[in-house]
């Protein structure tokens, strides 16, 4: 269904890349998994991000952020997430002629925001599902298991906006790397399990 999708927003794409920096970059990034056989949660993360830039054609992203995402030494995708949780609706500009258009392009930013969100507690669950052992984040990112408790038990009444407030910033730093997270996690595995076979000989 997702490749459906960007199948049939192709030409929107193109046509996007052309006046959106941005998606140029998201697009150069997802050209870069497809040749290097990347995928899970940073191919599935770039394609939901240009899907959800698409949909916001009249909004362009402020240029001081720009630069900020098109050259992150470890993803333009991962970059852009962090930056819009973080900043919101400050990442965005609109210069809509009336104040129809420009309302309607706020709540198309809104609505972004809170999609992203979303595409971050995917992403986190994502990672999650390939790491060697069920508490590996956890231990990785100590910030996760107040959200994860907090998503599991009172989503609805805190909201997801709440939950993540102040935290971002100390999850992406190590998130970033989380190929290497998923290395801890499985040498401690094997340690332990070392362990055990050790002890068990005893």
């Amino acid at each position: 269904m997702k490749w459906i999708a960007l199948i049939i927003l192709a030409p929107t794409l193109i046509y996007a890349q052309r006046s959106s920096p941005v998606l140029k970059c998201l697009g150069s990034e997802e050209r870069d998994y497809h040749l290097k056989k990347v995928s899970g949660p940073r191919m599935d993360l770039n394609q939901k991000l240009i899907a959800e830039i698409i949909q916001i054609p009249q909004v362009s992203i402020k240029p001081e952020f720009i630069e900020s995402i098109c050259h992150s030494k470890y993803s333009p995708s991962l970059r852009l997430l962090e930056l819009s949780l973080i900043s919101e609706e400050k990442l965005f500009y609109t210069d809509g002629k009336t104040d129809l258009v420009n309302s309607i392009n706020q709540s198309m930013i809104s609505d972004y925001i809170e999609s992203s969100r979303e595409i971050f507690i995917q992403f986190i669950h994502q990672v999650q599902a390939i790491a060697p052992t069920s508490n590996c984040l956890e231990d990785e990112i100590p910030e996760l298991k107040e959200i994860f408790t907090n998503l599991k038990h009172a989503q609805e009444e805190i909201g997801v906006k709440k939950i993540l407030n102040g935290k971002i910033n100390s999850i992406f730093m190590k998130l970033i790397r989380f190929e290497n997270i998923l290395k801890n996690c499985q040498s401690r595995l094997k340690k332990t399990k070392r362990s055990g076979s050790t002890s068990s000989r005893k």
